[in-house]
Order: C-alpha cells, then sequence, then structure tokens
C-alpha cells in the first residue's frame, strides 16, 4: 500500500490526521503489508539541502525517503509531490493507494488513475470540498470518513458516498503507567482551536496550572507570539510537540478541546479517555461523536 499526502507528514506535524494515517501504517505493517508514504518535505534547512541536491542532479532528482517513522517516507516539495507518487507507483508497484485528501490531492488522485490502481480517498478533516468538488466519480476510487460527521457533510455538500471508519488509534501507546493530574491541558494552541477562550480561562484561574501542547509546528515567528502572550501567565506551561503523548496524560487532569472550527473526530477525547481524563469540549462537528 502506498499512502500520499501533499501536506507535510509526521514527525515534522502530529496533528491528528497525520497520525490517523501514521497509527494505521503502523499496524499494517505489523500484520506484514509492505507500505511506503509519500509526503511534503518540511521548511528550514532541509529545504536548502533538497534545493542543492535538485540542482546538482539537473532537476532529475524528486525527493529524498528516510526512515524515521520506521517504514520508507519519501518527501518532495510540496509541488513536486505528484511526480513523486507517479516514481513511487511506477517502482514499488502497490495494490492499493490511499491519500489523504487535503492540499494537492487533485494531481495526486490522476496519477492514481492513470496508473490504473485502486484508491481510498480518506477525508479526514471538514474542507474536503477545497480538494474532491470536481473529482470525477470512478470505479477505483473509494471514499472513506472519519466520523458519521464527516460522512454526513460528505453526502449533504458533495453528494458524494462515502465508508464510515473510524481513526485506528493504538491506545495502549496512550495509556500511562502513572497518573498525577496537576494540569488543564490543551493541544495544539492555535486560534482555531479555541486559544483566545484557553488564555481567557487561564487567566480567571491563576491557581491552576496549564499546559499547552504543540501539535501542528508553530512557525518561529508563531511560537515568539505565543510566548510573548504567556508572559503575563506563569501558570501556563509550554511543551513543544512529541509523538509521545503519555508524559503529557501522565500529568493530566482536564483535558479542553474548544474548537472554533468543526472537528472532524477529535483523537485527543479517545487517548485522554484511556487514562480516565475527562474532557470538556465544544460542540462542534465530531467532538460529540468522540
Amino acid at each position: 500500500m502506498l499512502f500520499a499526502t501533499g501536506r507535510r507528514y509526521v514527525p515534522d506535524v502530529v496533528g491528528g490526521a497525520e497520525l490517523d494515517v501514521h497509527s494505521l501504517v503502523q499496524m499494517l505493517i505489523a500484520r506484514g503489508l509492505p507500505c511506503e508514504a509519500v509526503a511534503a518535505t518540511r521548511g528550514g534547512f532541509p529545504v536548502y539541502a533538497y534545493r542543492t541536491r535538485r540542482l546538482l542532479s539537473g532537476k532529475r532528482w524528486l525527493g529524498s525517503a528516510d526512515l524515521r517513522n520506521g517504514y520508507p517516507t519519501f518527501r518532495a516539495w510540496q509541488w513536486l509531490v505528484p511526480q513523486l507518487v507517479a516514481q513511487r507507483i511506477k517502482r514499488f508497484a502497490p495494490d492499493l493507494i490511499d491519500i489523504f485528501v487535503a492540499e494537492g490531492s487533485r494531481e495526486i488522485i490522476a496519477q492514481a488513475l492513470e496508473a490504473g490502481v485502486p484508491t481510498i480517498l480518506r477525508v479526514l478533516d471538514d474542507r474536503f470540498r477545497l480538494w474532491l468538488d470536481d473529482v470525477p466519480e470512478s470505479p477505483l476510487l473509494m471514499i472513506t470518513a472519519n466520523s458519521c460527521f464527516i460522512q454526513r457533510r460528505l453526502r449533504e455538500d458533495l453528494g458524494r458516498r462515502a465508508e464510515m471508519i473510524y481513526p485506528l488509534i493504538r491506545l495502549e501507546r496512550f495509556r500511562c503507567a502513572e497518573h498525577r493530574p496537576e494540569c488543564v491541558t490543551f493541544v495544539n494552541p492555535v486560534k482555531k482551536k479555541g486559544l483566545d477562550l484557553v488564555l481567557e480561562i487561564a487567566a480567571r484561574l491563576p491557581r491552576r496550572r496549564f499546559l499547552f501542547v504543540e501539535s501542528w509546528a508553530l512557525s518561529r515567528q508563531q511560537r515568539n507570539e505565543l510566548k510573548n502572550r504567556l508572559r503575563s501567565l506563569p501558570n501556563v506551561m509550554f511543551k513543544r510537540r512529541s509523538l509521545d503523548m503519555s508524559p503529557v496524560y501522565s500529568r493530566t487532569a482536564l483535558l479542553l478541546l474548544p474548537s472554533i472550527v468543526e472537528e472532524a473526530f477529535g483523537r485527543v477525547v479517545l487517548e485522554a479517555h484511556v487514562n480516565g481524563i475527562p474532557v470538556v469540549a465544544r460542540d462542534v462537528g465530531g467532538s460529540a461523536e468522540a
């Protein structure tokens, strides 16, 4: 199976959607199914190294491979990902392609259809209209949704039928050996996830300890802006993103999920619940379903 996305991928980004795909790949490999992934490369120094190697190869070289995830993951500039997917289809010869519907999906889907490989279009957030609106019907394509909420939205907004498959979450990896609840935890401290509200809550509860955990990779500017806002809140700690969330949950007494946007599912709810941690969430999208 070949997994493909036009977005950055684990471990450069550890958002819920990316972790859903990563967990599935790990489970399939454990069952003996060879898997590869293709994704966009991250910024910073890797881009300069990437650009240099591409120029030295006369622009024939498309992307780099690494085993940071425990399986081959090929990464390229976002606009070169479709070409890299085409290359991996020829060399890896997958029986099935699984595409995380996001930026660049149209071009990736076109490569899969041209190769005649059965393809799953995995819809993991509510912005699917941006990338699925003009994708043709085909017997080679199957759409999956990660919640009944997304399944219903696909039917209502695009008239497309989708199979509903909940995220495969390896709950044992989030279960803590010890639980010392001391913090109110907020994962992914960005505006659309309810940052302003949580900052107000922290200001009103100065005796409570809060833990903000990065999920989407924050730019240097975003990180500096957040640190500036936290200077007046000594009761709030900030933690950089990590694939190992068990230390976070071992300290969590309550998890907040006050998203402004409609969550497709909200896997952090289950990660918290497996440790007996209650969750207070805004009732939008699939949060209540989770």
